[in-house]
């Protein structure tokens, strides 16, 4: 995507451009109808649907460069992914079996 190159501002080129891979991925959901005609359809269609996540991945991860002073950016990544650990230990023990 080269919005930003064709003049656009940062963070709506971004946010379009996360819209666009977004939407790569929905065609996952037939990978089960199509895989089941030929395997190849399936793992092209997860493959593609990989990637575009990936691509989103990317550009969430540089939207804090975006939004935050250099100074400040590490840090913000640093509570964001220990919320994200802690969310997911919190997960873990409430969806636990007891007994």
């Amino acid at each position: 995507m080269n919005f930003i190159k064709k003049g656009w501002a940062v963070f709506r080129a971004r946010k379009t451009a996360m819209l666009i891979y977004a939407a790569c991925v929905l065609p996952v959901v037939t990978a089960q109808i199509l895989g089941s005609y030929n395997m190849w359809f399936a793992i092209a269609i997860i493959g593609f649907a990989a990637a575009a996540h990936q691509a989103w991945s990317a550009n969430i991860f540089t939207t804090v460069s975006d939004m935050f002073p250099k100074k400040a950016v590490a840090s913000v990544v640093g509570i964001g992914g220990m919320a994200g650990g802690l969310g997911g230990v919190f997960v873990s023990k409430a969806s636990a079996r007891r007994g």
